[in-house]
């Protein structure tokens, strides 16, 4: 098995709506396709890689466990913390998982130190960054207009919107500025009663692009509680990838970013400095400038060919590992 091609077993938690499956199997799913490297959507004898996304039955347990017996590579991944991931997964099965899994990956470096701490799964957690969203081909360069109203967008699942909250007030107050909030439409009734002030867009796959391009900037924030700061930099590099500059929250994931593309300016840690940055990216020029540094840099970084070369590297060296081990059983026999 181990001198065949590669072959992956995919198992989404969610559908292609679903953000983290689409952004971490799906998107994998059509790179791998493009390279001319097989999968299949859940359990097949003819795979030797299989890769789980943080949901697990006891039924994905014994199709690892069948699958690590005859030499497959097992990949765990876990792109969540905290609520949102017991989501998706009991801690029995999780923990089995663990056990099993030649690898666990995560979307970031905090997310990896927080499980290696919690569950003492020591060397196998392995940071894979998100790649870009919504399936783009290159980067994005629109035209940077001159409104009269600079729009400024928020998206994201609906449990984050509390992030943004803190925020709307200085938003609001920000001269010649209009809010929208992209959104899942079921709790757009309730968040407009609260909120009637900001302009709230409901989400859909596949006029989501559209609908983020008609705004000049995104506002993005991760800085609430510590599952929050842990997560990953996906609507930061998606938002740029797609020709819109982000102003992103001083937390981990998306501090970094920032400084590998040369972007540092556009990171805030309060609502003075918000309120700053949006106001040194009012101008189209500055927005332009903004993507000029950073959409080269976001690119050669996670674009979906990059990532899905990180995940066919650790695929190529867990079997080359597992062979080895096995070479090693039979030269010596217990």
């Amino acid at each position: 098995m181990n001198n065949q091609p590669l072959h992956f077993s995919l198992f989404p938690a969610g559908g292609i709506e679903t953000a983290s499956s689409r952004i971490r199997i799906y998107t994998f799913q059509k790179a791998l396709a493009k390279r001319g490297i097989q999968t299949t959507w859940g359990f097949s004898l003819r795979a030797n890689v299989l890769l789980f996304q943080k949901k697990v039955t006891y039924k994905n347990l014994l199709q690892a466990r069948i699958a690590k017996a005859r030499g497959c590579v097992i990949i765990y991944d876990v792109d969540d913390s905290g609520d949102a991931l017991w989501y998706w997964v009991s801690k029995h099965n999780f923990q089995e998982m663990l056990r099993i899994a030649k690898v666990v990956t995560t979307c970031s470096v905090m997310q990896r130190d927080m499980l290696m701490s919690e569950y003492k799964m020591g060397e196998k957690g392995i940071v894979i960054s998100n790649a870009v969203d919504y399936f783009p081909q290159e980067p994005v360069r629109l035209p940077q207009l001159k409104r009269d109203k600079l729009r400024i967008v928020w998206f994201g699942n609906s449990n984050n919107f509390v992030l943004l909250e803190k925020y709307l007030k200085i938003l609001h107050q920000i001269p010649d500025s209009e809010v929208f909030a992209i959104v899942d439409a079921r709790h757009i009734t309730k968040f407009s009663r609260k909120h009637p002030s900001v302009n709230f867009i409901p989400w859909s796959l596949h006029d989501f692009v559209p609908m983020l391009q008609d705004c000049d900037l995104a506002c993005l924030m991760h800085d609430g509680k510590v599952h929050d700061i842990a997560k990953g930099n996906n609507k930061m590099i998606s938002a740029i990838t797609w020709g819109v500059p982000a102003v992103v929250s001083r937390t981990p994931e998306y501090q970094r970013t920032a400084q590998e593309a040369g972007i540092e300016y556009a990171v805030f840690s309060n609502e003075k400095e918000l309120s700053g940055v949006i106001e040194r990216l009012r101008s189209p020029a500055a927005r332009e400038r903004y993507l000029q540094a950073a959409q080269p840099v976001i690119w050669s970084r996670y674009s979906p060919d990059v990532i899905t070369g990180q995940y066919i590297d650790l695929a190529v060296r867990l079997r080359n590992e597992i062979r080895g081990n096995n070479a090693k059983r039979i030269a010596n026999p217990v």
